[in-house]
């Protein structure tokens, strides 16, 4: 999602990681974010509304939930925290045989999550100039809710 560039990576900055890979034709992806030395307030609040509404989709997405409810439980977070316009993209997307797939968790998406769809879930917040911050797993939905493919996100962002 970003062109490389030769500028040094500095201490101050946010380093957004966004990793896929695939096995046996099936894909992965995942998304962190490192602080690079102490991370300023502005840096903690954003990390903290992602992961907050991360979580709150995650908890909420069971089958039946659409792609549009899906992406209004993590705006919804976000608007509470005054950072709606930030996260310019949606929730998340399929994932499998390819790397971005249906079901597509977007506002326009009316379509019903079913058992076994396989998805991301990545909120994110972007400060032009600043920084942005996302926060991705890969999710198989299952009867109880949402399993994850990846190891948790941390509740706060971890500094280096």
């Amino acid at each position: 999602h970003h062109a490389p560039t030769d500028r040094p990576i500095a201490s101050g900055e946010v380093l957004l990681l966004d990793f896929g890979g695939s096995y046996q034709r099936y894909h992965a992806d995942i998304t962190r974010v490192v602080h690079l030395g102490p991370a300023p307030g502005t840096v903690r609040e954003a990390y903290d509304a992602v992961y907050q509404a991360h979580e709150g989709a995650r908890t909420q997405i069971r089958p039946g939930t659409t792609g549009g409810q899906a992406d209004a439980f993590a705006r919804d977070l976000l608007t509470q925290r005054g950072m709606a316009d930030l996260f310019v993209h949606r929730l998340g997307h399929g994932i499998g045989l390819s790397e971005h797939e249906e079901p597509y968790l977007v506002s326009s998406n009316g379509n019903s999550l079913e058992e076994s769809d396989v998805f991301t879930i990545e909120p994110g917040i972007y400060r032009p100039g600043e920084f942005g911050i996302r926060l991705e797993n890969t999710y198989v939905l299952e009867e109880g809710g949402c399993r994850s493919l990846n190891a948790p996100i941390l509740p706060m962002i971890p500094e280096l």
